[in-house]
């Protein structure tokens, strides 16, 4: 008796070799139909050829009357015709004309061809960058990259229900096999500046084989984003109409604490590293692409930041580069508060810094966005009036 094959078996098995392994597409195939005879072994039988059907004629349907002998025409008179000749109906389109997939430039500046509705997406790299925008659309999330292992942090988990998502690794931790096992029928990696975001996610090389794979760049204002993944998902960008007027509100709020005089402020942000510091560009963290949005101007220590790649980890001794008019600090990965370089800030002895507690605002997604605004908002409110001289 022949055994009975399992079609998501043999897809899975050759899914995995040829990603493991990096097989050429002619060993793929090879090592595929390896897999399918295997499956099909023990069975003697000859197999039938499928046979191809003909087009089935449309039968002539006979006449319900015999004919009559065609009369003779007179040769003075031209017959007219007794009515309009009817014209073809042009057959209107339906759902099955539109096409399957579609080409996306992505981030790097490569064309994909990709679904033109995904069902199956899963996200490589840190959730705030990739799983968080398409949760945000409504688009179904089967699998994303997560360092913090099963549990889900807080700045993705505040936002939305994880319950039912897989956990795929992280960077080189990546977990190619649970990948395979998704199905998906669209991988989305992380790019920053042109370039895939080596350092939280593996080679593309390794997903290609298994679905279609687009980066999109996180690192830049959420209106761009944002805009980028509902292109890439196939959703209508009206969808988030509602998260847009509300950010909009309380962003409207920060601003007119000082109307143009934002042009007027000098800023910067300072990350604690432990016995380093860090600083980000411009729009590589929600809330430093809001300050952007203020029109702040930024320290060259933060246009340098840009400049390196987006980031940039420096000596304490550095720390007076940091001094400005309003500075957003945080202690991801360490606190300085009551280091005496970090007291010596004019900045710090204003008081006029933002604190922020660690990967509390992180990922560029309305919701986290509009929580940002309203913490700086709330932050900034007793600081008025904010001095805009401290550095001058």
């Amino acid at each position: 008796m022949t055994p009975a094959r399992d079609p998501e078996t043999e897809w899975s098995i050759a899914r995995l070799l040829e990603a493991r392994a990096g097989l050429s597409r002619r060993r793929f195939l090879a090592v595929a139909g390896g897999t399918l005879v295997l499956a099909a072994c023990g069975d003697d039988a000859t197999p039938t050829p499928t046979q191809t059907s003909s087009p089935t004629a449309t039968p002539t349907q006979a006449p319900t009357q015999a004919p009559t002998e065609p009369a003779t025409p007179s040769p003075t008179a031209t017959t007219a015709p007794t009515q309009a000749p009817t014209e073809t109906a042009t057959p209107s389109p339906t759902a099955t004309d539109s096409p399957a997939t579609r080409v996306f430039v992505d981030s790097t500046g490569a064309s994909v061809t990709v679904p033109a509705q995904p069902q199956r997406v899963v996200t490589v790299g840190a959730p705030q960058w990739g799983a968080a925008q398409v949760l945000s659309l409504g688009v179904p999330l089967v699998g994303a990259g997560n360092f913090e292992g099963t549990e889900w942090p807080d700045y993705i988990a505040n936002y939305f229900d994880m319950e039912g998502i897989a956990g795929v690794g992280w960077a080189g931790d990546t977990d190619v096999e649970a990948i395979v096992g998704l199905r998906p029928d669209l991988i989305i990696v992380p790019a920053r500046q042109g370039e895939v975001e080596a350092d939280t996610t593996i080679g593309i090389d390794q997903l290609t084989p298994i679905a279609p794979v687009a980066a999109v760049d996180p690192f830049r204002p959420v209106d761009e984003v944002m805009a980028d993944f509902a292109t890439l998902l196939g959703v209508d960008p009206s969808v988030l109409d509602a998260q847009r007027a509300e950010y909009a509100a309380v962003f409207g709020q920060i601003q007119a604490l000082l109307g143009d005089g934002w042009g007027e402020v000098d800023a910067s942000n300072l990350w604690a590293g432990g016995d380093t510091a860090e600083a980000w560009g411009p729009t590589d963290l929600p809330m430093n692409a809001i300050l952007t949005e203020l029109g702040v101007r930024w320290t060259d220590i933060v246009n340098e930041a840009q400049a390196a790649g987006g980031w940039l980890n420096v000596s304490l001794e550095r720390l007076s580069e940091f001094d400005c008019d309003l500075m957003l600090y945080g202690n991801t990965y360490g606190d300085l508060e009551g280091n005496p370089l970090f007291e010596s800030l004019k900045v710090v002895q204003a008081g006029q810094y933002i604190p922020f507690p660690t990967f509390t605002f992180d990922g560029t997604h309305y919701p986290n966005y509009i929580a940002c605004a309203k913490y700086i908002l709330e932050q900034l409110q007793p600081m008025q009036p904010l001095r805009t001289d401290i550095i001058a």
